[in-house]
């Protein structure tokens, strides 16, 4: 069926008929931009990147990630296997973990009290991962 047009005769815009922003997009975007600097400081940058583009293909995930992929992004960054074999690579990786989980505790303190039910699954998610790291 056709779009109904909006008064004037033109279809209504896609911003109207979209869902509204992510209730915590710029607190999601800070987040995975201090992970990603972390990530970038303990296996180079090179790395880095190479390991970016790859978790991006493998889930299927647009550049830039929007708010709601931030966590799941940073998942699989965090734990997914690189691209290669890569000498030391997953122990420096590993050395991440405690500043990533003190930077993940703060957004979770800072957000568990959010009503918005794509708050509370974006606050969920964190915690999951939080409890993965700590594994």
């Amino acid at each position: 069926s056709p779009i109904p047009a909006a008064e004037g005769g033109h279809p209504p815009s896609l911003a109207s008929v979209s869902e509204p922003p992510h209730p915590l997009a710029a607190d999601l975007d800070r987040l995975r931009a201090d992970v990603v600097a972390l990530f970038e400081d303990a296996v180079g940058r090179d790395r880095a990147r190479q390991h970016e583009a790859h978790v991006l293909e493998t889930l299927g995930l647009p550049s830039p990630i929007p708010p709601e992929h931030a966590v799941p992004f940073l998942r699989a960054l965090l734990t997914a296997d690189p691209p290669r074999r890569w000498h030391l690579f997953k122990r420096a990786r590993g050395r991440l973990h405690a500043p990533v989980a003190d930077r993940l505790m703060a957004f979770h303190v800072a957000h568990g009290h959010a009503a918005e039910p794509r708050a509370q699954d974006a606050v969920e998610a964190v915690a999951a991962l939080w409890t993965r790291l700590h594994r």
